[in-house]
């Protein structure tokens, strides 16, 4: 094929209107969402707001107008998706659920007694929940987004154990989409530490860690990038926003193809397990996921991630 040249078509994978259902979806609130087809790679919708309009810069901004984006709390100028370095919070649950049984640390029916707070080190951490989940497995773990659950294994996973798998499942390095200024992530090791401070790495930075907070981030879209591997059974795909290029004639230029990154080698037990407590979060009572349901529509997802399964007959 020959090589694409400035005025060939360009056709883009995004859909129209699950776009627009995004943007619509955010109204004046700031944040980003991507979505992206598990078996390809193809970004299907890429949103940061609150967006600005860029025909200011095309007239030439005026003073005023410039400060005012650059003063706006809510960050309009920074593209979150591939720019916003946040930390992961629960959405790193899936990654600790996998690290802890494709290690041998967790079972399905491992269970954690969660009375709404866990000490070390003199330090009370503390659940999302008050009262406790009690009794929690698993499954219930991921459903109800239980914290001393993934606490306590996180703790016997260790980090680097941790941070192996988000590092294998996309996380850390930035993606290289075929878009300008994306960032990294951070995913810590006790070795990064070591460099970055000097110092020696904690427990209550594992626990810490382990609920995706603490030195931990992650950009929205290596989140999705993330969330599509643990959807498609291990394969960490780079996500493409070009899905085809033509020259005037009709002759394809370029046609996208997958670009597996790296390929994880997940247990289906592992895999099954994960994905039915995160499909739990939306379809069972007491998942926090609970008023996305749809009817008809299966969905699985953690808070702030979230992926459709199938549509039922």
């Amino acid at each position: 094929m020959r090589e694409p040249l400035p005025g060939n078509r360009v056709y883009l994978s995004i859909d129209r209107d699950l776009q627009l259902a995004a943007e619509e979806a955010f109204g004046d609130q700031a944040g980003a969402a991507a979505a992206l087809d598990v078996r390809t790679g193809e970004v299907l919708a890429l949103v940061s707001r609150p967006a600005y309009n860029p025909a200011l810069f095309a007239r030439g901004i005026s003073g005023p107008e410039w400060i005012a984006l650059l003063q706006d709390s809510r960050h309009p100028l920074q593209d979150k998706a591939l720019k916003g370095q946040y930390p992961p919070a629960s959405t790193f649950k899936i990654v600790v659920a996998l690290a802890a049984l494709e290690a041998g640390v967790a079972t399905p029916g491992t269970k954690v007694d969660c009375q709404g707070s866990f000490s070390l080190g003199g330090r009370d951490f503390r659940c999302w929940k008050k009262k406790g989940h009690g009794p929690t497995d698993l499954k219930k773990a991921l459903r109800e987004s239980c914290d001393i659950w993934f606490y306590r294994v996180g703790l016997d996973l260790g980090i680097d154990r941790i941070s192996r798998m988000a590092l294998d499942l996309g996380m850390g390095p930035a993606t290289g989409i075929e878009l300008r200024g994306e960032k990294s992530g951070l995913i810590p090791t006790r070795q990064w530490k070591k460099q970055r401070f000097g110092a020696p790495w904690y427990d209550g930075e594992t626990v810490n860690a382990s609920i995706g907070q603490g030195f931990v981030l992650a950009t929205p879209l290596q989140l999705a990038v993330m969330t599509a591997a643990v959807a498609n059974g291990g394969s960490v795909l780079r996500p493409q926003v070009v899905k085809e290029v033509l020259d005037w004639d009709g002759e394809v230029l370029r046609a996208l193809e997958p670009e597996v990154i790296n390929t994880v080698d997940l247990s289906p037990s592992a895999l099954a397990v994960v994905r039915r407590g995160l499909e739990a979060v939306v379809s069972e009572p007491h998942g926090t996921g609970w008023a996305a349901k749809l009817p008809g529509v299966a969905v699985a997802g953690k808070t702030g991630t979230a992926q459709v399964v199938r549509r039922k007959a």
